[in-house]
C-alpha cells in the first residue's frame, strides 16, 4: 500500500491543488520504494495517482486512458470516470469464467441446465467476491461557466468501486486516515493559501509514516491551470531544496514528544 493526498487551494485567489505521494510498494516478504504513483490520464489536463495492487492499477489506469481520452464537461465527470470500473470488473468476470470453465460470461449464463448446479453456485459466489484492489486519485481544472469561466479545481476519489467529488482533499493508501486526521487538524480546505497546503500535505504524509507500509520517500507536486490553456494545467515539482525547507517547518510546527510533564496533586481528587 501508499498513501497519496490531493489538496485543493488558492494562491492570489487562483485555485491551485497540491499532490503529495511517496514510492513504496510491499508484500507480506518484501518492500522497496521504486514506484512512481503518478501518471497523467490525459495529458496536462487529468492526473492520477494510485495505490493498491500496481499490476492492476495499470491495467485500470490504461483503461482510464482509453475510454476518457479528452476532458469530459464538469456534469459529465462522475459518469465518465465509473464506465472504466464497470469495464475493468466485466474483464475481471471474464477471466474467472473461462479460468474455471473456458467460457465466456454469456455462454456461462446462457448454459445453465449444462451446468451443474454446485458448480454454477462457485461460480457466483466467486463473481461475487471479486473486487478491485486499486483506490485512485483523479486531478485536474474546469472550466467554471458560472463564475466567469474561471479555472477551478476538481478531485475525485476513485474507491470501493465507486467515484466520489471531494472539493477540499482526499486520500488513499494506507496511511490514508492518519493524513486525514492531520488534515482535519490543520483545517485544510480550499480556500488556504497554497504555501500553507504544501506544508500540511507535507506534515500529514510524516505522520502517516507510522504505517509500515508508507515509505519515507516524500514526493510533493503542484498544480496550477493554464488561464488560455482550456482546463489545462502546468506541474511544479518540490526540489530537495524546498523538501529542506518543510523539514524545518516541521521540527517547529510538527508534533513533539512530551517532555517534563508536571501535573499537580491538586489537579486529582478522590472518588
Amino acid at each position: 500500500m501508499t498513501l497519496c493526498i490531493a489538496a485543493a487551494c488558492q494562491e492570489f485567489f487562483k485555485d491551485r491543488i497540491v499532490i503529495g505521494f511517496d514510492r513504496k510498494i510491499s508484500s507480506d516478504i518484501w518492500s522497496s520504494e521504486t514506484e512512481f504513483k503518478m501518471e497523467e490520464l490525459i495529458p496536462r489536463q487529468l492526473l492520477a495517482l494510485f495505490a493498491g495492487t500496481v499490476s492492476e492499477a495499470r491495467e485500470l489506469l490504461l483503461i482510464y486512458r482509453h475510454e476518457v481520452s479528452s476532458l469530459p464537461a464538469r456534469a459529465e465527470m462522475l459518469e465518465k470516470l465509473r464506465e472504466p470500473l464497470r469495464i475493468h470488473k466485466r474483464r475481471k468476470v471474464e477471466s474467472l469464467v473461462a479460468r474455471r470453465l473456458g467460457l465466456t460470461y454469456d455462454q456461462f449464463l446462457d448454459r445453465g441446465d449444462q451446468i451443474e448446479e454446485t458448480m454454477r453456485s462457485q461460480i457466483f459466489t466467486a463473481i461475487d467476491g471479486l473486487s478491485i484492489d486499486v483506490d485512485l486519485l483523479i486531478a485536474g481544472f474546469y472550466i467554471d461557466k458560472t463564475l466567469n469561466n474561471a479555472l477551478r479545481s476538481q478531485i475525485f476519489q476513485v474507491q470501493q468501486e465507486d467515484v466520489e467529488v471531494h472539493h477540499n482533499f482526499a486520500c488513499i493508501g494506507a496511511g490514508a486516515a492518519s493524513a486525514e486526521f492531520t488534515l482535519h487538524r490543520r483545517e485544510q480546505d480550499a480556500a488556504l493559501e497554497l504555501d500553507a497546503t504544501v506544508y500540511n500535505v507535507y506534515e500529514a504524509m510524516k505522520l502517516a509514516q507510522i504505517a509500515p507500509s508508507v515509505g519515507k520517500d516524500i514526493h510533493i507536486v503542484t498544480l496550477e491551470p493554464v488561464e488560455e490553456g482550456g482546463g489545462e494545467y502546468t506541474l511544479q515539482l518540490l526540489t530537495r531544496e524546498g523538501t529542506n525547507v518543510l523539514s524545518e517547518y516541521y521540527e517547529r510546527f510538527g508534533p513533539k514528544i512530551a517532555k517534563d510533564v508536571d501535573i499537580p496533586k491538586e489537579a486529582f481528587i478522590k472518588i
